[in-house]
Order: structure tokens, then C-alpha cells, then sequence
């Protein structure tokens, strides 16, 4: 299995890389959102059935990735995005992303917009998101074709791939910087999406104190971390 989990760090890392950032803004509370009915969608040829719940895993792979630019404060975040948005997940799916003879992994996940900050999307609708990052067998990464001696138990372990950020969840609520221009669509995905400015930079969680918490991968100084508690900052 070690060996295995060698491959899939390398592999892990040939992927889009976007911009990214640091910075803090602060001032009043934000209130909840309150959580969307479920809403379902067919799923693309080569999305998995696995939905991500962030607990049922065996192994776990963290990537790292160098960016070409640096995102200091929200305001360059803003400005890179096309969209702004506040919402709640629905649901997620994995995307199985076809690098060369590789598969990595992409959670997809269902975004019910509560509030518009910026771009050109409707209030209550709902929006398709990509993040880099989910759990994959090693049967679904191809790698029985690799390593034919392996053995059912390893092909069958769940892995866990991503920057050492939190992935999305089902009914989080979220602030995202997005965009859906052409250097951002590298999917195969019939439905239009959009990927997180910076990755994990552009992804904010809202937290007990009805903060927004950068999510920022767990191994990054804590000094480093944007803290939203007044989104009109952002207008």
C-alpha cells in the first residue's frame, strides 16, 4: 500500500493551479443561513456513486501545490472572481478528472446561492461547484491495470486526496470566490461550473461565532488565516 500511496502524491499534484493569499477582515456578526431542501441532479458519465462524508476513509494523501500569484487580502480575492456568493451545500459527488493515464479526484458539490456579492447569478438558485480533492479507491485510480498483484483489500481501501483543507460537506454553509473563466474549466462536466479562486484560498466556512474561517489546509500558520465577520467589507 505504500507504494500506492507514493503514486497518488505524485499524482495528486498535476492539476490546475489557481492564485492565492492571505489577510484579515473583521467588524459584526453574520447570521445563518438557514439549510436548503435537497435537490437532486443527474450525475456525468464519469462521476463516481461515492459521496464524500469526510469520516469513511482508510488512508489519507495530503498534496501541496505552488501558486503563481499571491492573494494578501479579500479585495484581490474579489478581484480575481467572477462570482461572490454565500450558500449552503446540498450535496456532493466525485468526479474522476482523467490527467494523461491518471485519475484524480474532484468533489463536486451542489451550492443553494442565499446571497449575491458579486457576478451574475440568481438568489435561490443553485450552482455547481469543482474542488480539487475526495476519496477514490485505488480500483477506481486504475491502478488493478498498474499493479496486477495487488491485492482485493488494497484495491478496495478508500483514500482520501486533498490540500489538507476541509472538503465540503453537505448543509455547510459557505462563502466562496469563484470563477468560471476559461483557465478554470478543465472538467469534462456537461453541466456549467465553477472552481474556487486560489483553491482552498478563495473557500471560506462559517464557523460557531458566525464567523467566516478561511479554509486554509491544517499544516499552514494559523497567523496566515482570513477571518470574515462583517461581509459588507466585501461590497
Amino acid at each position: 500500500m505504500k507504494k500506492l500511496i507514493t503514486f497518488l502524491l505524485l499524482v495528486s499534484c498535476a492539476i490546475h493551479l489557481c492564485a492565492c493569499g492571505k489577510g484579515n477582515d473583521s467588524s459584526q456578526s453574520i447570521p445563518a443561513i438557514p439549510e436548503p431542501e435537497p435537490i437532486s441532479e443527474e450525475k456525468t458519465d464519469n462521476t463516481s456513486d461515492n459521496e464524500f462524508t469526510g469520516s469513511e476513509y482508510d488512508e489519507e494523501v495530503i498534496s501541496t501545490a505552488s501558486f503563481f500569484k499571491k492573494y494578501d487580502t479579500t479585495e484581490v480575492l474579489e478581484e480575481n472572481a467572477s462570482v461572490v456568493i454565500e450558500g449552503s451545500v446540498v450535496r456532493t459527488t466525485l468526479h474522476l478528472h482523467k490527467v494523461n493515464d491518471d485519475i484524480v479526484p474532484y468533489t463536486l458539490f451542489e451550492l443553494h446561492v442565499k446571497n449575491v456579492i458579486k457576478g451574475n447569478v440568481e438568489k435561490d438558485s443553485t450552482i455547481l461547484v469543482a474542488e480539487y480533492g475526495g476519496i477514490i479507491t485505488a480500483e477506481e485510480a486504475g491502478f488493478r491495470s498498474k499493479y496486477p498483484d495487488m491485492s482485493d483489500e488494497d484495491a478496495n481501501k478508500r483514500i482520501l486526496v486533498s490540500f489538507g483543507n476541509q472538503l465540503p460537506k453537505p448543509r455547510q454553509q459557505l462563502l466562496l470566490f469563484l470563477s468560471d473563466d476559461d483557465g478554470y474549466q478543465i472538467l469534462s462536466i456537461d453541466t456549467p461550473y465553477y472552481m474556487i479562486v486560489g483553491e482552498y484560498y478563495g473557500m471560506f466556512i462559517h464557523d460557531a461565532s458566525s464567523s467566516y474561517i478561511q479554509n486554509l489546509p491544517s499544516y499552514m500558520n494559523e497567523s496566515e488565516r482570513i477571518v470574515i465577520e462583517d461581509i459588507n467589507c466585501l461590497n
